[in-house]
């Protein structure tokens, strides 16, 4: 039998970049100076993974035409970046959060982040295709991760249990 495969958490946190700035500001700021110094903290309190989904308004207008073409059920995102954090327990982003470097690193996003319509999710990662490959199966096709029900509770005693 597969030993059982623990999941990721994933939080991730929607942001719109300020009025004042075009798409491309806001990338500069984001990636040449934001990423770089927040990647060490993260690093340094032991995120799995740290990255930014940069959604810019022509990949919207693609993802509305194929909206279309679908039957136009979606709701279709209008975030210009959603940051996602990948950990194994909510511990690590209780630390990060309570980094005072990190404190000071949020407090410089005021004149890039419009700190309207902000939007959040938490919630686990299983993977099956990873690589070009399926993963996390055993030989009968059955997921090897725990049941639903451990993996749901999301109580700070569960999650870090996990």
């Amino acid at each position: 039998m597969s030993p059982v495969k623990q999941r990721l958490l994933r939080i991730a946190v929607a942001h719109n970049r300020s009025p004042s700035l075009s798409e491309e500001e806001f990338h500069q700021w984001a990636t040449k100076d934001h990423c770089a110094r927040a990647a060490r903290i993260h690093a340094r309190h032991g995120i799995q993974s740290y990255g930014m989904f940069f959604n810019p308004e022509s990949a919207r207008a693609t993802a509305k035409n194929l909206n279309r073409q679908l039957g136009g059920r979606w709701t279709i995102d209008d975030h210009d970046v959603t940051v996602e954090f990948y950990l194994h327990s909510l511990d690590k982003l209780t630390a990060v959060l309570a980094d005072p470097e990190f404190k000071a690193l949020q407090e410089e996003e005021e004149p890039y982040v419009s700190g309207e319509n902000i939007i959040a999710t938490l919630g686990w990662v299983e993977t099956y295709v990873q690589d070009g490959q399926v993963v996390n199966l055993d030989p009968e096709g059955a997921p090897t991760y725990s049941s639903f029900g451990k993996s749901a509770d999301f109580s700070q005693e569960q999650v870090n249990q996990e």
